[in-house]
């Protein structure tokens, strides 16, 4: 026989195996290590429109299908100077940046409120969006409307604009250690 036919003849079998073998490792993966979000529905993005600190309109849609998005829904009560994942993304902005991660954030508070912030604790390198009347809370799932108060989330939206689903709304991240892992501590950064 030819050698390019023996060579054909044997390439089915041999491919068969190692499909048979990728199945089987696969299958054996326990359920953590698949990724979660391989099971998630994915959808545009809501729109939106908000005031920032400076009273200057912002349209989320120019940051939409040119940059990944972390959006994150702070308690604008406390202020964006005390909000824990805020204060987290701020200390990791130079790492965000590098990655071509844009960050927008949004609360109820008037944007008064996120400037008065901004001046107790330098300025934010990224917007801090105001929804007072809670239009964007609501698209985004982040008003709870038993019990008439905003909900606090993150969303991470990659760069062709789609974000996680569930249901009527977008769903916000169970785990932040996945997109920004924890702060180094002060030795690490030495």
């Amino acid at each position: 026989m030819p050698q390019s036919f023996r060579a054909r003849v044997l390439t089915l079998p041999i491919a068969a195996v190692i499909i048979l073998g990728l199945v089987v490792w696969k299958s054996r993966q326990p359920p953590q290590e698949r990724s979660a979000s391989a099971m998630v529905e994915r959808r545009a993005a809501p729109k939106f429109v908000g005031l920032d600190s400076n009273n200057q309109l912002v349209k989320f849609e120019r940051y939409l299908g040119r940059n990944e998005i972390l959006l994150v829904f702070f308690d604008g009560e406390a202020g964006a100077d005390h909000d824990p994942v805020l204060i987290r993304v701020r200390q990791r902005i130079d790492e965000l940046n590098r990655r071509g991660v844009k960050v927008v954030g949004v609360s109820a508070a008037i944007p008064q409120f996120n400037r008065q912030a901004a001046q107790r604790a330098g300025p934010f390198p990224f917007p801090l969006l105001s929804d007072p009347e809670f239009y964007i809370h609501g698209l985004w799932g982040r008003y709870d409307e038993d019990q008439l108060r905003t909900q606090t989330g993150v969303f991470w939206i990659d760069r062709a604009g789609a974000v996680a689903w569930s249901g009527k709304h977008p769903l916000p991240e169970a785990n932040l250690d996945r997109i920004l892992p924890p702060n180094p501590s002060p030795t690490e950064t030495k």
